[in-house]
């Protein structure tokens, strides 16, 4: 199987049926590696999700913070007292909109931070459209839901930055947010920044939230935000770990990657709301490839991504002499009010994680609005570029 035909097979999203035999899986794993016993048919899965987890590795090394913050969370794992995110947002009897994939896990970075403070054990939520172990593991912090039912609700959805205030303590934070013993459910789909103001996480990431005037720096925020994402082992189905696969061994026969994100809000398959629009496809590509300084075949991998069908056969045909490569995956939108159906909004949802950590694995990542590609970009301890921060 050569590039040209990986290329094909990641742009159709269809797999063939003898797809991964012996001898490719050999090709990509060592004969003495502890793999060498397993059934040659799951090679592609163990050794993806064995990249995905060194990719996270590499990514937390690179902060000081890291261990610090998880064994933070991770002391309260006995506590009776929970700050518990949850997506079961239920308002009047009704299922309300939480957010999309970002959303989410900026809501969760927030429910992760306030139980750092407060010291109350941090549990995930997450039913739909898929229950979230059946995507990921923990990591470093056991975050599963327990058994036990909340007895509280935190609705902090859509709600200003300034709802938690700088430096509260955590007797404050308490009373402010009307946090109770016992299991306490949020709901929240932003990063509350002067959380890391209070004086726990402050001296716990190395005392560099703070400017001189009191105010927490803006940027700090990504740094528990990209703690808080390698805490999520991603665990692909086997269609995704095939076709993650086939990307990798295209990635590592080229010298760079660089990740292109384009959102739309879709062709019309799903229902949301439009992020950008046609006419700037071309300045989005024309930025990331000055940018970038690819200007031929050679010079790199062009990972375009975008929930718009159109978008990728307008760039494979407009820009024929580049490496580009894309996905042919349905991307639907995290939130199942968003989608059409609840089928939709499974497969869509497994599609969309994979291409988020697709996109981390890139050397470089450039994008037009939303914040799919910067979730994809802290997770690697990147940059998202945006081209219309300099048109």
């Amino acid at each position: 199987m050569n590039s040209s035909e990986i290329k094909e097979i990641l742009a159709s999203g269809q797999i063939p049926d003898n797809f991964i035999p012996s001898e490719f899986a050999s090709s990509i794993i060592s004969p003495n590696s502890n793999y060498s016993k397993i059934d040659p048919d799951r090679y592609s899965k163990i050794w993806i999700e064995g990249e995905f987890n060194r990719h996270l590795d590499l990514a937390a090394k690179k902060l000081p913070e890291t261990d610090s913050l998880i064994k933070l969370l991770d002391k309260n794992r006995n506590s009776n007292n929970v700050i518990r995110y949850s997506t079961n947002r239920v308002i009047n009897g009704r299922l309300k909109y939480t957010g999309g994939f970002a959303d989410r896990m900026k809501g969760i970075v927030t429910a992760a931070l306030l139980s750092a403070e407060i010291g109350y054990k941090f549990e995930i939520e997450w039913d739909h459209p898929v229950e979230i172990t059946e995507i990921f593991s923990p990591r470093g912090v056991d975050w599963r839901k327990s058994d036990t039912p909340s007895n509280n609700i935190i609705d902090i959805c859509g709600s200003d930055g300034m709802t938690i205030p700088t430096q509260m303590k955590s007797d404050e934070l308490i009373k402010s947010l009307g946090i109770k013993k016992g299991v306490n459910m949020i709901h929240a789909n932003s990063i509350f920044t002067n959380l890391l103001s209070s004086p726990l996480l402050n001296r716990t990431l190395e005392k560099g939230s703070i400017n001189k005037s009191g105010a927490v720096k803006s940027t700090n925020r990504l740094i528990p935000y990209q703690i808080i994402l390698s805490l999520f082992q991603y665990r692909p189905r086997d269609y995704e770990a095939d076709l993650a696969t086939l990307f990798r061994i295209l990635q590592l026969e080229n010298k760079r990657t660089i990740a292109v994100h384009f959102r739309t809000g879709g062709d019309g398959n799903w229902n949301d709301l439009a992020m950008d629009d046609m006419g700037n496809l071309t300045k989005l590509m024309d930025y990331s490839l000055d940018s970038s300084g690819i200007s031929s075949f050679g010079d790199g991998m062009i990972f375009f991504c975008s929930d718009s069908d159109l978008a990728k056969i307008k760039v494979r045909k407009e820009y024929p002499n580049l490496n580009i490569v894309t996905l042919g995956l349905d991307i639907g939108h995290t939130d199942p009010k968003r989608t059409q159906t609840m089928g939709d909004a499974e497969s869509g949802f497994h599609s969309a994680v994979l291409e988020s950590h697709l996109i981390s694995f890139c050397d470089e990542i450039y994008c037009g609005k939303g914040g799919f590609a910067l979730l994809s970009a802290v997770r690697s301890g990147l940059v998202a570029n945006r081209y219309y921060k300099n048109s």
